[in-house]
């Protein structure tokens, strides 16, 4: 039972590209042997379920700084590249810099029609929103964070 990346990429909710990457590695074969399919479908696994994936990468991320594991761990949940392109959008974004405006969604959905050649449905739409909610209350929590533990300087 062969199966070639990009079949595999349609009925799966890991990206192509990361398929690729993994193919070009030398992890698996193309066309996907009875194997390769075992092992992606497990990584498939692995990546959607946040608590088991930070134990298995533990070792991984600790080798990271700090902010890096925690830009990877609040991403980690999201599976297409236009929702993390989302979140950083909103996780991003400084209104006090833009004069007090906020980041509009028909702007990111734009943006996203015009960079990503995408363009969401009703309920992709949806997620876009609590995509938008996660970033803001992360934002905020750092923010929190901050106001509690200011900076030190040496």
């Amino acid at each position: 039972m062969a199966m070639e990346l990009e079949e595999f990429a349609r009925i799966s909710k890991i990206p192509l590209a990361l398929l690729k990457k993994i193919a070009r590695a030398g992890m698996v074969e193309n066309p996907l042997s009875e194997k390769d399919i075992l092992g992606l479908t497990f990584l498939e696994k692995i990546r959607g379920n946040e608590g088991l994936c930070k134990v298995l990468l533990y070792k991984h991320l600790v080798k990271k700084s700090k902010m890096a594991r925690v830009a990877y761990l609040n991403t980690i949940d999201l599976e297409t590249k236009w929702e993390r392109y989302v979140f950083s959008r909103f996780y991003n974004y400084n209104a006090d810099e833009k004069g007090g405006r906020n980041l509009k969604m028909s702007r990111v959905i734009e943006d996203l029609k015009k960079y990503l050649n995408f363009e969401p449905n009703h309920f992709q739409i949806k997620q876009l929103y609590s995509v938008r909610k996660k970033a803001y209350r992360l934002r905020a929590e750092k923010k929190r964070e901050e106001q509690i533990l200011p900076k030190q300087r040496i």
